[in-house]
């Protein structure tokens, strides 16, 4: 604790009622504290502790200097500054030098950077928190405007239109901000699709990859066999390789630009006929499936919500493309 001494004194000449002069004498009491620097295990002072300091006043510099293979951590009251200097002193500082080994030493720079690792991870998270509640609401915003239903997630579909090849691949497969109504006449489905596949690195560990798609289908009044028209591709001309052989057209341009399979070559040139193929040129990005009842198209990521009317009118303009004798047959 701080001890109170006589510094100064104060020598004033008063003047008595007799016109004598005396002299008066006052004292001012100043304080003092005591700051007291202690090194830990492995390590030493530089500098002066004790140090006797005047209220208000500053100290003298002290440092912490490590043995050597040591390095200095911190001081017992938790300040990481050193060398060290007590400004504006109002109590007495008693404190310990801490010292660690160097092998077990962290650099700093590795804290740093895996705090900026958690906080990019945080914001990543709140980002992608934030563009999944936008798209909700977008989709939200067309059920509105078209009458549709709107759910939020359905796993039944993955099951319900499973002879769908395009839906029956990998696994954990769910579908998701769906929309679901009539549409310039026939019932329509929209929705965002999850599924995922596996695969292992170098050292033996499953990883897991998360693929996303947007999904269209249009249910229509008979049912039809299976017949995909897609994009042609490298995997697709190594397929052919292998002999997967696509169902090959009079237009080189249209057979150059799509694969066809189908087990019933009849409805595939059926439906795949002139102004049908006119049509899939002018729109090479589309990938259709058509099995059952169904008439799909799907896309190789997922669609903005603002697409999503575009696609739906192209959806019923492929239907309107088959030719009405295969609904007489």
């Amino acid at each position: 604790m701080g001890v109170p001494v006589i510094l100064v004194r104060d020598d004033t000449l008063a003047t008595t009622t007799s016109g004598m002069g005396a002299f008066r004498l006052s004292y001012t009491l100043l304080t003092t504290y005591t700051l007291t620097y202690i090194a830990g295990p492995n390590g030493s002072i530089s500098g002066t502790s004790p140090q006797t300091v005047n209220d208000g006043g500053d100290g003298s510099t002290v440092t912490a200097v490590p043995d050597s293979g040591y390095y200095f951590v911190d001081w017992s009251d938790g300040s990481t500054d050193n060398p060290r200097t007590e400004v504006n002193v109002t109590s007495d500082l008693t404190v310990v030098a801490n010292f660690a080994q160097e092998g077990n030493q962290v650099p700093v720079g590795v804290f740093i950077l895996f705090g900026a690792v958690v906080v990019l991870i945080i914001l990543l998270g709140i980002a992608g928190y934030l563009q999944e509640k936008r798209r909700r609401e977008a989709f939200q915003a067309i059920a509105r405007q078209y009458g549709f239903r709107y759910y939020k997630r359905d796993t039944s579909i993955a099951e319900r239109y499973k002879f769908l090849d395009k839906l029956r691949e990998g696994s954990n497969r769910y579908a998701f901000n769906v929309l679901e109504g009539p549409y310039e006449g026939y019932p329509v489905q929209v929705f965002d699709y999850h599924y995922e596949t596996y695969s292992r690195d170098s050292k033996g560990r499953r990883q897991t990859h998360h693929h996303y798609f947007s999904f269209f289908i249009l249910e229509q009044e008979l049912n039809f066999p299976e017949l995909r028209i897609y994009p042609e591709s490298i995997f697709s001309r190594f397929g052919q390789m292998l002999g997967f052989d696509d169902i090959d057209f009079e237009s080189i341009e249209f057979s150059k630009a799509f694969v066809v399979r189908s087990k019933d070559k009849k409805f595939a040139y059926d439906v795949c006929h002139t102004r049908m193929m006119e049509y899939l040129l002018q729109h090479r990005g589309l990938s259709i499936e058509i099995e059952r009842r169904c008439i799909s198209i799907s896309f190789a990521d997922r669609l903005k919500p603002g697409e999503i009317p575009g696609r739906l009118h192209q959806l019923v303009e492929i239907r309107s493309l088959f030719p009405e004798y295969l609904y007489k047959m």
